[in-house]
């Protein structure tokens, strides 16, 4: 069955009724509304649907849309220019919204001229903030002087991802299968970027499909190339604002964590500095999760592993995994508990095969025998008779058969 292709793109607003109507209530009692979360979260399809109820009663809308900063650190002045025409032309005494997107990249001139202006007559202000290293002091200020409120998005829950996945591909009393539910809803993370993108190039390209009403997986899903382009930028912007590391140092810490899916804490702190990981985790990129009184280094987003896996090179992929491997090995707590589910890059890698017996079961690879010696394919030579020893049947001398 073809699904529609504004069906999937037009995703709806689903479990974020109360941010909308805090946005609405607070035109009339704010100067505006600053909505913060980390990147695909659905920060411009709330702020999407906050104009268009805006709209309805009776204010303008004017949209202004941020760079990032060069490498050099310069700003560029095309969104600093836009937004300060915006704000001239905001006291035409009509109520006008003013939109801006990313607004951590602006000026801190910008911001404040844009912080003079909010709390004017007829002016409302909706900026959405990226949660991240950048900070935005002049915006929290605001803040914490009651003159904008504002909203931390955080990702969907399970139950909403259900909801969301159901609205998307259940339109003619079909139903979606509860595992295919739970493989987008794991992979997304409750990221609305990615579950929008796993859920439509799956059925794109026949891994979701639909018999007797019921969608179900047919294949592992796969990854579009527009959403590894939307996570291998957003982790160049991380490293491009990175003040402790470099780009190398970064490559291989991300690289590292995505080959083992995850790293107890005191293996990563061998292969890696423990202040990247705490800046790596600052940006969002990394998370701590604590499994059965374990620290493990992940990924915030599972999406990111997989992409950062797909991408990587062969020789890269065996000297990453060698490393791990030392690091494991070297690591008194190892991988915590012996059912400890094992780094799948252990399996079918150069590190595997020449791993030790002692080191192969500390790792606590399963679904993986330990690589055993082929025995040689020729005969053996005959054993050597001690001395005074009876020789064995086989070598006896045959008596000749009388006639």
């Amino acid at each position: 069955m073809a699904v529609e292709k504004r069906s999937i793109g037009e995703v709806p607003l689903i479990g974020r009724d109360g941010e909308l109507q805090r946005i609405l209530h607070a035109a009339g009692r704010y100067g505006g509304m600053a909505v913060k979360a980390a990147p695909g979260v659905g920060r411009t399809r709330l702020l999407i649907e906050a104009v268009r109820s805006l709209v309805r009663l009776g204010w303008h809308p004017h949209r202004v849309v941020t760079v990032m900063p060069t490498g050099t650190g310069f700003v560029p002045v095309e969104s600093d220019r836009a937004l300060a025409a915006t704000l001239a032309d905001a006291h035409g005494g009509r109520r006008t919204v003013v939109v801006i997107d990313d607004a951590q990249w602006l000026a801190d001139s910008t911001i404040e001229l844009l912080a003079r202006r909010v709390g004017s007559k007829d002016l409302f202000v909706l900026a959405s903030v990226s949660a991240g290293r950048r900070r935005t002091p002049v915006l929290d200020a605001l803040w914490k002087d009651g003159v904008i409120d504002r909203i931390d998005l955080e990702p969907l829950t399970p139950e909403q991802c259900r909801s969301l996945i159901e609205s998307m591909l259940g339109r003619s009393g079909e139903i979606v299968d509860s595992a295919a539910v739970f493989a987008v809803t794991a992979l997304s993370s409750g990221n609305l970027v990615v579950l929008r993108d796993l859920v439509a190039t799956a059925v794109e390209r026949r891994a979701l499909t639909v018999s007797s009403h019921v969608w179900h997986l047919s294949a592992p899903l796969p990854v579009s190339a527009g959403l590894s382009d939307v996570v291998r930028d957003h982790l160049a912007e991380v490293i491009a604002l990175a003040d402790y590391a470099g780009a190398a140092e970064i490559d291989d810490a991300l690289d590292m964590v995505a080959l083992a899916g995850s790293l107890e804490f005191g293996a990563a702190a061998a292969v890696m500095d423990p202040r990247l990981i705490e800046e790596l985790e600052s940006a969002g990129v990394l998370t701590i999760r604590t499994e059965q009184n374990i620290d493990r280094v992940t990924f915030s987003t599972p999406i990111t592993a997989q992409v950062r896996t797909e991408d990587m090179a062969t020789l890269r992929r065996r000297r990453l995994s060698l490393t791990v491997a030392d690091a494991l090995d070297a690591s008194t707590d190892g991988l915590g508990p012996a059912n400890a589910s094992p780094p799948h890059c252990f399996v079918s890698t150069r590190a595997s095969r020449s791993t030790p017996r002692r080191r192969w079961r500390r790792l606590g690879c399963r679904g993986a025998s330990y690589p055993r010696r082929r025995r040689a394919s020729w005969p053996r030579p005959p054993r050597r008779q001690a001395a005074g020893s009876m020789p064995s049947s086989s070598s006896r001398p045959r008596r000749a058969s009388s006639a």
